[in-house]
């Protein structure tokens, strides 16, 4: 059976009627989340509460609004993909690799999440309930082993894997104009000049007792932006790896 082409114009208009969910654009993993929200929180008398009409509503026009401020280009990749078409297909059709068309993918992915939560509205809609439960989850975890064996444990890899994310979301951010006045509050400075003594005191003290030889003194006379801010943290943790691995190394 031949099968019909994609019409990628029906698909956006379905998008323009919101009849597009955010587990279609998330890479269509499971069944469609929002409907089984909706059925999971409907009454017994077959009518759907009011609040959840109202989070369906806002998932909707959020996603509408977010998938519009890609590229023309880069919204058929997505919608063709969406639709179920095969990435070698869709290679083939721009004529480029496989492996080109699964990176592009990716990146559209990225720039599409990073829209997303550039949104105001994100925060209202059931994606942000469910992140926010899967964080407290992981948090409480978390605490739950640090009572458990009265360590605070710091992975420095999985600190720099974050500001190195930080920083890309960032600049991503500034790439997809997601957010106009992101570059207006990146510019401004970072006042350092009245952090408290004693918090300076207490830190130093934290991380003496770790081997380490820390200077927070030395932030109160920073000037700089929050980029600026990563990038220091992110040179800090550097420091604090190779002195590791120079202490192993002497203990060899």
């Amino acid at each position: 059976m031949e099968e019909k082409p994609i019409n990628i114009e029906s698909f956006e208009r379905k998008v323009r009627r919101h009849e597009v969910t955010f587990s279609q654009i998330e890479n269509g993993k499971g069944a469609d989340y929002l409907n089984s929200y909706l059925m999971e929180h409907s009454r017994s008398n077959g009518y759907i509460d009011f609040a959840d009409r109202m989070v369906e509503k806002i998932d909707k026009r959020v996603l509408q609004r977010a998938l519009f401020k890609l590229p023309k280009e880069d919204r058929e990749i997505l919608t063709e993909y969406l639709l179920g078409t095969k990435q070698l297909d869709i290679a083939n059709r721009l004529n480029i690799s496989p492996s080109a068309i699964n990176q592009r993918l990716d990146k559209i992915f990225y720039n599409y999440r990073v829209i997303l939560c550039n949104d105001k509205e994100f925060t209202q809609t059931s994606e942000f309930d469910k992140l926010q439960q899967e964080t407290e989850v992981a948090f409480l975890a978390y605490m739950n082993e640090v009572r458990k064996t009265g360590q605070l444990k710091l992975n420095l890899y999985e600190i720099k894997d974050l500001i190195k994310e930080v920083r890309k979301a960032i600049r991503q951010t500034i790439a997809t104009k997601s957010n106009m006045s992101i570059r207006e509050q990146l510019s401004k400075q970072i006042d350092y000049s009245k952090l408290d003594d004693k918090y300076i005191e207490k830190m130093n003290n934290a991380f003496a007792e770790l081997g380490v030889e820390a200077h927070f003194e030395n932030l109160k006379k920073f000037k700089g932006n929050i980029m600026q801010v990563l990038k220091m943290v992110d040179d800090f943790i550097d420091d604090l790896q190779k002195s590791a691995e120079n202490k192993v190394k002497k203990e060899n």
